[in-house]
């Protein structure tokens, strides 16, 4: 499962104007019109992380469905592996 709040480089708390304001941020640089030829390819996929994120994390909804998802995935790692594996994806 991809971190969104990591893609979009915001708190888990943030709120719908930061997470907006951070999805403009990151597409400005992130365009694949600014980069070389080279790299536009990785800008491409970059920016479709980056709308994937802004669209789940700026619906409520869908929000609080990856919410409960990202919760269980943790609670999962943290039984399976304790506090070492958690810490492992928590720092990825």
């Amino acid at each position: 499962m991809l971190d969104y709040y990591r893609i979009l480089e915001v708190h888990t708390d943030a709120s719908f104007e930061v997470i907006e304001k951070a999805h403009k941020v990151l597409c400005l640089k992130y365009h694949p019109d600014k980069h070389t030829e080279e790299r536009q390819k990785w800008a491409h996929e970059k920016m479709h992380a980056i709308n994937e994120a802004y669209r789940i994390l700026s619906d409520p909804i869908n929000r609080k469905q990856y919410n409960e998802q990202r919760k269980m995935m943790m609670w999962n790692i943290f039984l399976e592996d304790g506090l070492i594996g958690l810490a492992k994806i928590l720092l990825q």
